[in-house]
């Protein structure tokens, strides 16, 4: 969009991002874009941001990180290189671009430019990260392993 000249703003609606609040159905969730809208425009983005990297407030998973059985751990890095690839290349390809000037809206989370989406990316995963501590941390870990029968 800004390679052409356009203002590079792009509206999310809930069904592409396909994510929710715990204990709202997904599929309710279109009919609260506007109040989520509305409600974000008054709350800060440290405030936002904060709700990412500390669980104060339970989400639901989009579909498409929905967590698989049986996937070997050469596979998880495969997947997490892949992303991590699909998410850096248009930057590294178009570097030139001001990235504060383009803004993404999702109603739950609100606007951000493109590089404050990065950063509640990584807020995200810092998040990830002090969970999966706690569970090498447990004394119950790794707990008893099931052997599945021959």
């Amino acid at each position: 969009m800004q390679k052409a000249g356009k203002k590079a703003a792009l509206r999310v609606g809930l069904e592409e991002v396909n994510t929710s609040i715990a204990y709202i159905p997904k599929l309710i969730l279109p009919l609260l874009e506007i109040p989520f809208t509305v409600f974000n425009m008054f709350v800060p983005n440290m405030v936002r941001e904060a709700a990412f990297k500390y669980p104060v407030i339970p989400a639901q998973h989009p579909d498409v990180t929905k967590p698989a059985r049986g996937k070997s751990i050469e596979s998880l890095r495969k997947d997490s290189i892949s992303s991590f690839e699909r998410l850096s290349t248009p930057f590294y390809a178009n570097s030139s671009l001001d990235y504060r000037a383009m803004r993404v809206r999702p109603p739950i989370i609100g606007s951000h430019d493109a590089l404050q989406i990065l950063s509640v990316i990584a807020l995200h995963e810092k998040r990830h990260q002090s969970q999966i501590r706690d569970i090498l941390r447990s004394p119950n870990f790794p707990g008893e392993r099931v052997c599945a029968a021959v």
